[in-house]
C-alpha cells in the first residue's frame, strides 16, 4: 500500500498500479514494481523465502513481472466476468488436473473447487502444505505426477 498514494489507496488498486507502473518515470514506476513484485514473493509460497523475496526485488526483475501481472489483472484476463466457469462446460471429455495449493492466498482455493464443478471430469488435487508456487514441493510433486500421466 505504500507505494500507492494515500488518495488512491480506498479505491480500485489494480488501476492505481497500473498507472504507476506504466509511468515513464523511474522514480514511479520503481518503487511500485518492487512493492507489486516483493509482495507477491512474500505471499505465494506457505513459508517465507527470503532468497525468492530478493529475486523479486531486483528492480529489472520487478518492473518486467509487476507489468505483465498487472496487464492483465486490469484486464480480467481477458475474459469477462464469470466467462471461464460459464463456458468450462466447453472442456467436457478433456482429461484435466486441477491442482492448487490449501494455504494459496493470491489465488484462493475456492476458485479452484469453482472450476471443479463446472468442469466434472477434471481431477481437483489440494495440496495441504503448499500456497500459490509451482515449487513448493507438494505442488512441484503433483505437477510433475499429472504431467507423467498424461505422458503415458
Amino acid at each position: 500500500m505504500e507505494a500507492v498514494p494515500p488518495e488512491r489507496r480506498g479505491g480500485d488498486l489494480i488501476a492505481a498500479y497500473h498507472d504507476l507502473l506504466f509511468d515513464a518515470d523511474p522514480l514511479v514506476h520503481g518503487p511500485a514494481a518492487v512493492a507489486w513484485s516483493t509482495w507477491e514473493a512474500d505471499t505465494i509460497t506457505l513459508r517465507r523465502r527470503p532468497e525468492l523475496v530478493e529475486q523479486f526485488s531486483d528492480p529489472r526483475f520487478a518492473l518486467a513481472f509487476a507489468r505483465i501481472e498487472n496487464h492483465y489483472c486490469a484486464h480480467q484476463g481477458f475474459l469477462s466476468d464469470g466467462q471461464l466457469l460459464r463456458d468450462a462446460g466447453r472442456l467436457a471429455g478433456i482429461p484435466g488436473v486441477l491442482i492448487h495449493g490449501r494455504h494459496d492466498v493470491c489465488t484462493p482455493p475456492v476458485g479452484a473447487w469453482d472450476l471443479k464443478r463446472a468442469w466434472p471430469s477434471a481431477e481437483l488435487i489440494m495440496v495441504e502444505d503448499a500456497g500459490h508456487a509451482y515449487d513448493e514441493p507438494g505442488i512441484l510433486r503433483e505437477l510433475l505426477r499429472a504431467t507423467d500421466r498424461f505422458a503415458e
